[in-house]
């Protein structure tokens, strides 16, 4: 504990009998006062700017007096105009007590500061406090070259007639230190740089400071959307500096900025969630006094479907995309990729909604009016994710711009490539006109195996639908000779398939 001891000349009356109210803690009616310090201001401070240290107390009994301290240094503190001691500006806040102004001293008593100023009532008026109340109000002045500085208080003596009672800041007698423009505390986002997260659900970060516990962490949190997805700030821990948003927030384009309070073991947490469907990254930057760290947090949320026919065809300027799926589980929704070179495509439009689970054909359907200019042909996939985070695509659909009928197949035909295969093959068909198509898949025996189309209407063109060897309850199929029926209105045709383990 340090020892609260000076040697002061030439100091009034006040300031010599605060020396003795800190020598001994009496037990008078203002023992178990609450005093609480506060700064106006400790970041962002300029140059010749003033910053006032408030005093005040809770349960105060028949007050007529009191004594108050703080420390500082200065050469970054003070009252600004090149004094010895710099001495800070008072402001008497108690009712009867005669302000007597501010004196100065070195300092011997805490560490890390050169002056103490002390303010307080020598002579003692009427009528006592009681309750609550301001009791006095320091001002310091920032010097021409500030940068950083600290301001430091201990105790206040309270005073109720002849009854004195020093009242310390903290319950251990310690200095309450408060620093002005502090540099950013060291921090660091659990899981930084990068979290993948390929599953519907949350996932929390973990803010960590070297910082005082009460030292602020300024969030900035930021979403980037794809479909229909939503990032959400789902909770945060620590005691809020201002108002925060209604939780769950659901972010947009905007960035979200908030402050918490550092919880007393250093660490505050945010807790973002993936809403919805499609894919979205949220990017998170602490910060007290400037950026600190970075996350980024990757939501991939899956759809699950049995795709089965899929195609399109240029009408009236737009591209008419539709395909069948035979069954679903927990269907969210498709994500359709166009290319113009069948290497690189992008997602278009929004996500189709899914419709959940189903054991029923279904038909979907997209249009996709924002074509690309000066090209003759583009390329369609359909993105699907599995529940457990597996990725697939479609086959290619291909749809000619501007000579879209030149191109029509002349006949009725089929293919099945790979074959042998392992793990999947593609069936490939061509229709010479718009016709009604069902592709199922027996085995030697002539059981079905895999329902792939079922009386799916499609327009004429060059198709091609994946196998991929598993029959309609989604198990693996064993090794063995495989059948495929290919049926197009009065077309039909039969592909021996071998699979091979």
């Amino acid at each position: 504990m340090p020892k609260f001891t000076r040697v002061i000349s030439a100091f009034v009356l006040a300031a010599a009998v605060a020396l003795t109210w800190v020598g001994t803690v009496y037990a008078g009616p203002n023992a178990d006062v609450v005093i609480t310090a506060a700064a106006s201001k400790t970041t962002g401070v300029a140059a010749e700017e003033t910053i006032t240290l408030v005093f005040s107390a809770t349960g105060l009994t028949g007050a007529t007096g009191y004594t108050v301290a703080a420390w500082f240094n200065t050469a970054a503190l003070g009252r600004g105009d090149g004094s010895r001691f710099n001495n800070p500006t008072t402001v008497n806040g108690l009712t009867g007590a005669i302000n007597v102004g501010t004196s100065s001293a070195e300092n011997t008593d805490v560490e890390g500061f050169d002056t103490m100023a002390e303010s307080g009532g020598a002579t003692l008026g009427t009528p006592p406090v009681d309750g609550d109340s301001d009791i006095a109000t320091f001002s310091f002045k920032t010097d021409s070259l500030f940068t950083t500085g600290s301001l430091a208080v201990v105790w206040v003596a309270m005073r109720a007639g002849s009854e004195i009672d020093t009242v310390f800041i903290n319950s251990d007698r310690s200095a309450k230190i408060f620093v002005i423009n502090p540099p950013a505390p060291e921090a660091m986002i659990d899981g930084a740089p990068t979290q993948d997260v390929s599953s519907h659900g949350a996932t929390t970060l973990s803010a960590s400071l070297t910082g005082a516990a009460g030292d602020t962490i300024n969030w900035t949190v930021s979403a980037a959307m794809a479909g229909a997805i939503g990032v959400t700030i789902d909770a945060i821990t620590g005691d809020p500096v201002t108002t925060l948003p209604s939780l769950p927030l659901l972010l947009g384009a905007t960035e979200v900025t908030f402050s918490t309070i550092t919880l007393a073991d250093g660490t505050s947490t945010i807790t973002l969630g993936g809403n919805e469907i499609g894919s979205g990254t949220a990017t998170v930057i602490i910060g007290a006094g400037g950026t600190v760290d970075t996350a980024n947090v990757i939501f991939d949320v899956p759809f699950p479907a049995e795709l089965s026919a899929f195609a399109g065809e240029l009408k009236e300027g737009s591209v008419q995309l539709n395909w069948t799926v035979v069954s679903q589980t927990n269907n969210a929704g498709w994500r359709v990729l166009r290319s113009t070179d069948n290497e690189n495509f992008e997602p278009v439009g929004n996500i189709v909604p899914g419709a959940g689970t189903s054991n029923e054909a279904l038909d979907y359907g997209f249009s996709d009016a924002n074509l690309p200019e000066d090209v003759g042909k583009v390329y369609y996939v359909l993105e699907q994710v599995d529940l457990d985070g597996t990725v697939t695509r479609s086959s290619v659909a291909e749809v000619l711009l501007g000579g879209r009928f030149v191109d029509l197949p002349s006949e009725f035909s089929t293919m099945v490539y790979p074959n042998p295969f392992n793990p999947a093959t593609t069936i490939a068909y061509s229709l010479p006109e718009a016709a009604k198509v069902s592709i199922v898949v027996y085995d030697a025996i002539g059981q079905e195996i895999r329902s792939l189309a079922r009386s799916s209407q499609t327009v004429a063109g060059r198709y091609s639908i994946q196998w991929d060897a598993r029959d309609n309850s989604g198990r693996r199929v064993a090794s063995g000779v495989y059948f495929a029926h290919i049926t197009a209105g009065n077309f039909k045709n039969v592909q021996k398939m071998l699979l091979l383990k």
